[in-house]
């Protein structure tokens, strides 16, 4: 017992300093590698050289692949120049996350993304694991299936994407590791910008391959990468459809589709704009590739210099479900056996505008080749200068309209003639017969170059519109007819010019305004204004022309003269009505002086048309006015004579305004001497007895329409004998449909719109009163206005204008008792102004409705 205890005693002595040893070493170590722990969105700093945990640059992380394992959305990656790859085995990826932003092309100094410089400071990577690839995929066979692998809401920009194989000669199915090998998007829609694909190999999608995939790609390459079966640029596969913007695929190889092959058993049907196919090549659609439920759209899009060793050197379509659309797109230097530039087959039918096919080259339809049921829809596009015919149908019927073709072509407008390219590219020449030959119905409002698409008032066919500097319009920046000292023409060129001064224009001028002169010019860019000086105290019209003097020409480090090599000259320039003369006024009447005549009628002309006058602007002496009416450049109203003696008329100056805004000079005043003489009463025999005179009864008419100062007024009189004592309607008529013309002629019965006054308070003869919107008359219940009154609506005023149990209205009236013509309603009047009709709707009226005659 006693050795067993001092045995276990030793053996215990022995393991406290072992266990205190064992404790401290882990406390140092947890200070070196502390435990992680959650942490907040924020940027992760990578660099080849890195010595840290990613919290700024000189502590980088030296691991792509384990900074994006730490990533959470929100992150931001910045990647310092280098080569990274995803791991050592072949499987290994790097696996974009949603949410998280990779970010190349950083020196690794930088504070702020805007600082990086993804050209200069490369950022590759890469699936060569071992770092021993070799030219055209020598020692691949190691190397990562996918280098990327996409997910929704990743961003993935300024890197360089190279060296992943999953090749497969011996199959074309995308199964296990044999699809994308430079990026695999599965259900996944990252977006790209400024990425480069070189150098990846796949059996399908050598650069990228799509599956249920629609990633957003801006200023992306896909050069020198290879699929074994189809797509060697990209492919897209089963309900993926891509947007490319600024987009290059160069040099790849396949056997469908060298630069992008597209199908599947849902819709695949990338938008491609402003992307280049060059150099690439397959046995199918040395460009692009077009197979079942795909139809691509492509806008501003370059295919040259692709090859097929079978069908379709710029493209290929080979199903019924395929119908690519293609807009602004030239197809060039391409070359195949059949359809240099496009082989359309079995069914697919691709719709062209404004597409220029030249300069390709195949055994069989240089240009367009057609076979079973392949029917392209072509219009306003070029069709010219191919090797092997500009278009070859075998059992397919297309439909072109508006297209040079070559050797002709039947269809509705198309045209048999040299389009004259300029020199070394497919622009034309300004002698060129495709310009203004197309048909504008939906073309796009660019063309490739992004300059305007229609010039000169048509759409030129092919891919480019003629840019050379010529005149758009010269057109007035002022109203017309005016009275203004100074006038303003504004110049349009369709493309930014300089040289340009009042040499360059000459006046064609009428009438007085022979002596207008051109003042100095400005402007610049496209828009330029040129006033002209008028003349006063004159009319006439003045037109602003221009005259090619080859001064104007564009801001190009070569300028072009305007009209290119055409005459610029724009005769076809706007043209001023001037008018700088006030109308006169002149008041006449075929009443002699003295005269017993009352009223006396007056007829006030001027010298031109106007607007404005209205019956307060005349200013009668001794006398009321009445009865006014006119338009234009003539009015009449009466003058009724308080008393004996001189009776006159006024009308001041400015009191209305002619076209050219000049008011008018005051009249000469009217005036007449009233002198009524008694009638002398004989009697002769034998004695005829006199009837007694008719009782007296009132006269009401409308005196004046107004929209004066903005408010609607209409001024209702009694011309009668008798007072008005009766209650009556006064109805206002908006745009009716035709003129009223008897009693019951209300606004409801003419048209829509409509004001209603019911006049109840006595009127008596010589007294007038004048009705407005909201008044004690208004009867909103049985008015609608319908908006306001604009400058030219048509107005009437209807005074005692309904009663359904008479056909005289609300009150008896001298001039239907004696059978004179009905005089109860003024118009048409035309509205000189906009007025508020500002209603009281739902207000009480001023008198119960029982008051007045049914409607």
């Amino acid at each position: 017992m006693t050795i067993h205890r001092t045995l276990n005693t030793a053996i215990r002595a022995r393991s406290i300093p072992s266990a205190i040893m064992l404790i401290a070493l882990a406390l140092a170590l947890f200070s070196l590698f502390p435990m992680p722990t959650a942490r907040a969105a924020g940027v992760i700093y990578v660099r080849p050289d890195g010595i840290g945990s990613g919290t700024s640059w000189p502590k980088a992380f030296p691991s792509l692949y384990d900074a994006m394992a730490l990533a959470v959305s929100g992150d931001e990656i910045w990647v310092a120049a280098g080569t990274y790859t995803p791991g050592t085995l072949r499987t290994d990826t790097f696996q974009l996350k949603d949410g998280v932003a990779i970010y190349g092309g950083f020196a690794g100094t930088e504070t702020l993304r805007e600082q990086r410089d993804w050209a200069a400071n490369v950022v590759t990577l890469s699936g060569d694991l071992n770092g021993d690839d070799g030219a055209n995929f020598a020692n691949n066979a190691d190397n990562s299936y996918h280098v990327v692998t996409g997910a929704t809401g990743a961003i993935l920009d300024g890197v360089t994407i190279s060296g992943g194989n999953n090749a497969d000669v011996n199959s074309n199915s995308c199964v296990a590791t044999r699809c994308g090998g430079g990026m695999l998007n599965k259900a996944s829609s990252p977006t790209l910008s400024n990425v480069i694909f070189s150098g990846n190999s796949a059996t399908l999608g050598g650069g990228m391959y799509n599956d249920s995939s629609s990633p957003t790609l801006a200023n992306v390459t896909f050069s020198d990468n290879s699929a074994s079966y189809d797509g060697g640029g990209m492919y897209n596969w089963n309900s993926s459809s891509p947007t490319l913007t600024n987009v290059i695929f160069s040099g790849n190889s396949a056997s469908y589709g060298g630069g992008m092959a597209n199908a599947g058993g849902n819709v695949s049907s990338p938008t491609l704009t402003n992307v280049t196919f060059s150099g690439n090549s397959a046995s199918y659609g040395g460009g692009i590739a077009n197979g079942v439920n795909s139809s691509p759209v492509l806008t501003n899009v370059i295919i040259s210099g692709n090859s097929a060793t079978n069908g379709g050197g710029g493209m290929y379509g080979f199903s019924s479900t395929c119908s690519p659309v293609l807009t602004n797109v030239t197809i060039s230097g391409n070359s195949a056996t059949n359809g240099g530039g496009i082989f359309s087959w079995y069914g697919s039918s691709p719709a062209l505008s404004n597409v220029t096919i030249s300069g390709n080259s195949a055994t069989n339809g240089g240009g367009v080749y057609n076979e079973n049921s392949s029917n392209p829809q072509i219009r306003n596009s070029i069709i010219w200068g191919n090797n092997g015919n500009a278009i070859v149908d075998n059992s397919s019927t297309p439909v072109v309209s508006y297209s040079i073709v070559e050797g002709g072509y039947v269809g509705t407008g198309n045209i048999d003639a040299a389009p004259l390219f300029m020199p070394g590219n497919l622009r034309l020449q300004a002698a060129s017969p495709a310009i203004n030959a197309g048909i504008n119905t939906g073309v796009a409002a660019t063309d490739l170059a992004g300059n305007p698409r229609i010039v000169g008032g048509t759409v030129d066919m092919g891919a480019y519109e003629v840019q050379a500097p010529s005149v758009i319009s010269v057109a007035r920046a002022g109203a017309s007819p005016t009275n203004a000292a100074s006038v303003d023409f504004t110049v349009t060129f369709n493309m930014p010019v300089s040289g340009v001064d009042a040499s360059d224009f000459t006046l064609t001028t009428t009438g007085g305004q022979s002596g207008a002169t051109i003042s100095t010019v400005s402007g610049s860019g496209t828009t330029w204004t040129v006033p002209v000086n008028s003349m006063n105290s004159a009319t006439g019209t003045i037109q602003l022309n221009l005259v090619d003097n080859d001064t104007i020409v564009t801001l190009d480090t070569v300028p072009v003269s305007l009209g290119g090599n055409e005459d610029g000259s724009f005769s076809d320039g706007a043209v001023y009505d001037v008018d700088r003369v006030a109308p006169s006024v002149v008041l006449s009447s075929t009443v002699l002086n003295p005269t017993s005549a009352s009223p006396i009628p007056v007829t006030v002309t001027f010298s031109e048309d106007v607007s404005g006058f209205a019956i307060g602007d005349i200013v009668a002496g001794n006398a009321t006015v009445r009865n006014f009416a006119g338009s234009g450049a003539s009015y009449t109203f009466d003058l009724t004579p308080a008393a004996n003696g001189p009776v006159t008329a006024d009308i001041a100056a400015g009191v209305a305004t002619d076209a050219a805004g000049n008011s008018n000079s005051a009249a000469s005043q009217f005036s007449r001497v009233y002198n009524p003489v008694a009638p002398i009463t004989r009697i002769y025999l034998p004695l005829v007895m006199v009837p007694t005179p008719p009782l007296s009864l009132p006269d009401l008419v409308v005196e004046q329409i107004s929209t004066a100062g903005g408010q609607l007024s209409v001024t209702i009189a009694n011309q009668g004998a008798a007072a008005a004592t009766d209650a009556f309607w006064v109805d206002l008529l908006i745009d009716p449909t035709r003129a009223p013309a008897q009693v019951n002629d209300t606004w409801d019965a003419l048209g829509t719109r409509g004001l209603a006054w019911g006049v109840r308070a006595p009127l008596a003869p010589g007294a007038r009163i004048t009705l407005t919107v909201g008044d004690a008359f208004y009867r909103a219940d049985y008015s609608n206005p319908g908006g306001p009154i604009s400058v030219g609506t048509v107005l009437y005023a209807h005074v005692d204008a309904a009663n359904s149990t008479s056909t005289y209205g609300g009150v008896r009236e001298s001039h239907e008792r004696d059978g004179g013509p009905y005089n109860n309603i003024l118009g048409p009047v035309t509205a000189t102004t906009a007025a508020s009709l500002t209603t009281l709707a739902g207000a009480a009226p001023a008198a119960p409705a029982a008051d007045l005659p049914p409607r």
